[in-house]
């Protein structure tokens, strides 16, 4: 029997597999970084904060609610499989996911980021 999903543990999980620091998503949020902490240790988020969080992490509500360590961890080992016939790693496409496709997306979205922090920057920037 598998175990009850704990909300708060996925979250930090997406959170250091992207690379955002605490202090980071804190700032995202509009929150401490102790209030991070304390929500990456609760098991159960309700509905609508948990679609605010989605959005911060540009993930959705479903892939916090079933992200599962194990399988991803699996999914890489698989795509990155050392062939020890050729002595090489070989490349294994699984699920159908287009690796160009996700740079691109990956791309996009951190360079919306940079923008939006840009703006926000010369928003401070003007009120000085």
């Amino acid at each position: 029997m598998k175990d009850a999903v704990n909300l708060g543990e996925n979250i930090r999980r997406i959170r250091e597999f992207k690379g955002i620091k605490q202090e980071v998503f804190a700032e995202r949020m509009g929150v401490s970084q102790a209030a991070i902490s304390k929500l990456e240790n609760t098991a159960n988020i309700d509905d609508e904060r948990l679609k605010e969080i989605a959005d911060k992490l540009g993930v959705s509500v479903q892939a916090i609610k079933r992200f599962d360590a194990d399988a991803v961890m699996l999914w890489i080992e698989n795509v990155n499989s050392y062939d020890q016939s050729t002595g090489s790693i070989a490349k294994v496409e699984i699920y159908n996911v287009n690796p160009i496709e996700k740079v691109t997306e990956l791309y996009e979205r951190m360079l919306k980021e940079k923008n939006e922090e840009i703006e926000k920057l010369k928003k401070e920037l003007g009120k000085k």
